[in-house]
C-alpha cells in the first residue's frame, strides 16, 4: 500500500503512532482558561502566549494560541482610554519680566527654571526640573520626580535658596 501512494514505510508508522493533537490542545485549553480566571481576561494572546511558553517546556507558537483562544471564545477585556480635556483650565502665568535679554551682569541675578521629561524603556516617566543660573549658565539645583506637579517646582526652588545664600531675593 506504501508503495502503490509513494510513502515511506517510515511515515506511515510515524503517522500511525502519532497522537492526536486534541490531547496536547485540551491540556493547553485548561492551562488558558486558567489563565483568564486569575488574570480577570485581561490577557490577549500575545500575552497568553507569553505566560504559557514561561510554563510549559515546550514552546507553543502564537497562532494556535490564538485559534484556541478564539475557539473559547475568549478575548482580552479592553480597558476604556482615558480622556484629557483638550483646552485646560490656564492658572497663573507669571509676567515677562526679562524679555528675552538673557544677559546678566553679576551671578545669581536671575535664574531661570525648566521642566524636561525623560523616558527610560522599562521604567516609567522621569520628571527633571532644574534652575539655572543665566550669568554663567551654571545649574544651581536640580530634583528628579515620577510627577510633574507644583510640588516638585517647590522642591526645587527650596534646594536653590538653600544652596546659594547670596541670591537676590
Amino acid at each position: 500500500m506504501c508503495s502503490i501512494l509513494k510513502i515511506s514505510r517510515a511515515s506511515y508508522y510515524k503517522w500511525l503512532n502519532k497522537k492526536p493533537m486534541e490531547d496536547k490542545n485540551s491540556l493547553l485549553i485548561k492551562q488558558i482558561q486558567e489563565i483568564c480566571e486569575k488574570n480577570n481576561r485581561l490577557f490577549g494572546y500575545r500575552k497568553m502566549t507569553m505566560k504559557i511558553n514561561k510554563i510549559s517546556e515546550k514552546p507553543v507558537n502564537h497562532k494556535r494560541i490564538y485559534r484556541l483562544m478564539s475557539l473559547l471564545d475568549l478575548q482580552s477585556v479592553y480597558r476604556p482610554r482615558k480622556r484629557y480635556p483638550k483646552n485646560a483650565n490656564k492658572q497663573q502665568t507669571a509676567k515677562n519680566v526679562l524679555k528675552r535679554q538673557f544677559e546678566t551682569s553679576k551671578p545669581n541675578e536671575v535664574w531661570v527654571t525648566d521642566i524636561t521629561e525623560i523616558h527610560i524603556p522599562g521604567l516609567p516617566k522621569l520628571y527633571l526640573s532644574s534652575i539655572v543660573d543665566l550669568y554663567d549658565r551654571s545649574i544651581v539645583s536640580y530634583k528628579l520626580s515620577l510627577r510633574n506637579d507644583s510640588q516638585l517646582v517647590d522642591e526645587t526652588l527650596k534646594l536653590a535658596l538653600k544652596n546659594n545664600p547670596g541670591h537676590v531675593g
